[in-house]
């Protein structure tokens, strides 16, 4: 048979639709009362199984040239200029385009009839269809072509292609000088980021068996990995590491004003030049300097203000200069 399809569910007879849309073409005041009544007094009754039976049909008939004469909109389907007396017409009943539409099957706007889902409820777009025809039928032309042709998904040989192995020597870590870690031989890693990884995080061990201060472990991990330092940076930090520990601040107290290890890396403080212990302990009080750490201590305490954990003295002496100039000022 030739001409297009219209794909109808099966159950569509006993849809609630259907049955609503019958009841309203067979009611008094329907459409279709007048026909009712006059095959009635023939000695015939219009039933209702007999109405739904017709209301299926029409659809059919309505979606079939819906379909061809409309135009897709997403899963909706537009009719432009149609009316839904143009329904009764195509249904041959009159009254039916009220009925679709009082069920949702058909919306009526100013410019276009608008059957919601239909292409999704009900049939396909057509040029999908047609689409996949035509490539149906190329398919059995070439087949009858050529008969002997080999299938495609059956000539095809798959050449089974040997995976590439490559041996990625592991960065090997760089330690702090002056600590006792041992480090393993370098062995093949799965890839370079594994080996980098692998250095920084050994890398960090070291730097943090070296540092006096053990609080707050996983930020001085984050400082570090964030460096992501190479040899020559970490030879670096060793370097001021060895320079801060030799320092009168670090000694002062048992390693009172040792600062956070986070908070030492993140300020790259391995670049300072602290003044060593011995040179601090020999240098003289001066009132330019004013006196000496136990001086500059009794200032600040004076003002309410005491050396905070990981406080070098210069900033603790800022503090000190900052309140004594707020306190002269409220002075009348």
């Amino acid at each position: 048979m030739s001409g297009d399809w219209v794909k109808m569910r099966t159950d569509l007879y006993r849809d609630p639709k259907v049955s609503l849309m019958a009841d309203l073409l067979m009611s008094e005041d329907g459409a279709l009362a007048a026909f009712v009544g006059q095959m009635t007094q023939c000695g015939m009754a219009v039933t209702r199984n007999v109405m739904r039976n017709t209301v299926v049909g029409a659809l059919v008939s309505t979606w079939g040239v819906m379909r061809l004469r409309g135009v897709p909109n997403g899963i909706d389907l537009e009719c432009a200029g149609a009316t839904v007396e143009v329904i009764d017409d195509i249904a041959d009943l009159p009254g039916f385009g009220v009925a679709m539409a009082s069920v949702g099957w058909v919306l009526e706007t100013p410019e276009s009839l608008v059957f919601p889902r239909f292409f999704e409820s009900y049939n396909v777009d057509p040029q999908k269809e047609k689409n996949a025809e035509r490539q149906r039928r190329f398919r059995e032309r070439q087949r009858q072509n050529r008969p002997d042709a080999p299938s495609v998904t059956k000539a095809l040989r798959v050449t089974p292609r040997e995976e590439k192995r490559r041996d990625v020597n592991r960065t090997p870590p760089y330690p702090l000088a002056g600590s006792n870690r041992t480090t393993s031989p370098a062995t093949p890693a799965a890839g370079k980021a594994g080996g980098v990884r692998e250095g920084v995080e050994a890398g960090f061990d070291a730097f943090w068996g070296a540092y006096p201060r053990k609080d707050a472990k996983q930020a001085a991990r984050k400082a570090w990995q964030k460096l992501a330092p190479d040899a020559a940076l970490t030879e670096r930090i060793s370097a001021g590491l060895k320079r801060a520990k030799a320092s009168a601040q670090w000694q002062e107290e048992g390693g009172r004003f040792v600062p956070y290890a986070s908070t030492w890396l993140n300020g790259c403080r391995w670049d300072d030049e602290p003044a060593p212990a011995a040179a601090s302990a020999s240098r003289p009080s001066t009132k330019g300097d004013r006196g000496s750490e136990a001086e500059l201590r009794a200032q600040g305490k004076a003002l309410g203000l005491e050396a905070r954990p990981g406080e070098d003295w210069a900033a603790y002496r800022a503090r000190i200069d900052a309140a004594r100039a707020a306190r002269q000022r409220r002075a009348p």
